[in-house]
């Protein structure tokens, strides 16, 4: 049902009877309950899993206390989540809010953009910028956000490589090895600069520190160290590959984490050698295909390249922007 143009023109108030408190880690089986009844409602199917809120609930830089806002009805049930996520030194902030209830969505952008200002604010800027990515199909989102001051700035796709036929064995270009982890602290460190230094230009990319980056990965439960391969361009690191198992439960498929090759070594064919690897690696564990997702404004011509190794757009999300 396509909402009322002024439903959200209300007072940004909670109605009476809601109460809203803070989330901690204990409260991830009732937000992913939440998650569930949203996205199913929007897509069709789920699209999340209990790891993957467990995780994010625990993720290094968002603090529950500050950052997180959970609203419930007057019988109890949780019928809205916020939260707020500063990125490098505070100018952008990750913010999303789920919830299907028209009554609590404005007082939820409310708190999640004033949050975003905050964290500007003590990172010594006078503005900030607030990014939430939404479902191109959800359309009562599409007019909140609008509504809110928000304005579409890029386009994710969600592709997909079906592996139901014969697959060859990747050939390596020349001069390309790889390594593969768990490897040493030394290994760790130099994917962790590759990876920084192929996405500085990217959207929304910002460098966690080592640390950050390590215990990110180490508390997810679908990755493990020997998922992280690091290419080497006549013995010189090039490019990394990170796979998770974060969509092997609910759509038996490997998912593409993060792929980036470093500028000086592009065009020699290493990124299509990384995902013909991980595709491999995936039909080998009995998946039936590989996911990831590319946004479509990237600095480099990564949808072509994914389209190229036979990939296909299954899902649109698109981030919207405002500044705070």
């Amino acid at each position: 049902m396509r909402p009322d143009r002024t439903l959200f023109a209300m007072p940004v108030t909670l109605p009476e009877g809601y109460s809203w408190r803070r989330a901690t880690p204990a409260d991830a089986e009732e937000i992913f309950t939440l998650i569930t009844r949203y996205n199913t409602e929007v897509l069709g199917f789920g699209d999340s899993t209990l790891d993957e809120v467990r995780a994010d609930l625990i993720e290094p830089g968002f603090d529950l206390a500050t950052d997180s806002w959970l609203v419930h009805e007057p019988g109890g049930t949780l019928t809205g989540f916020g939260w707020a996520v500063g990125k490098g030194d505070g100018k952008e902030t990750d913010v999303d809010v789920i919830s299907r209830d028209p009554s609590v969505i404005p007082w939820l952008f409310d708190q999640v953009l004033a949050r975003a200002a905050e964290l500007a604010r003590a990172g010594g800027h006078a503005t900030g910028l607030a990014d939430k990515g939404t479902y191109r199909d959800d359309t009562m989102m599409r007019e909140a956000m609008t509504a809110a001051g928000f304005r579409s700035s890029t386009v994710f796709h969600r592709m997909r490589a079906d592996h139901d036929g014969a697959m060859p064995e990747p050939t390596a270009p020349p001069g390309v090895t790889l390594r593969t982890g768990p490897g040493d602290d030394e290994f760790l460190r130099t994917a962790h600069t590759v990876l920084n230094d192929s996405f500085a230009d990217h959207y929304g990319w910002f460098a966690k520190s080592f640390a950050d980056w390590r215990q990110t990965l180490e508390q997810d439960s679908t990755f493990d160290w020997s998922m992280l391969t690091l290419a080497e361009l006549d013995g010189t690191p090039a490019g990394v590959l990170i796979v998770t198992d974060q969509f092997v439960a609910d759509e038996k498929c490997g998912y593409v984490a993060d792929l980036g090759v470093l500028s000086a070594a592009r065009g020699r064919g290493i990124a299509k050698f990384l995902l013909r690897t991980a595709f491999r690696n995936d039909r080998a564990a009995g998946r039936s295909g590989t996911l990831l997702h590319v946004d479509t404004n990237n600095t480099t011509p990564a949808l072509g390249l994914y389209e190229s190794v036979g990939m296909r757009p299954v899902l649109v999300i698109d981030v919207w922007r405002r500044e705070v």
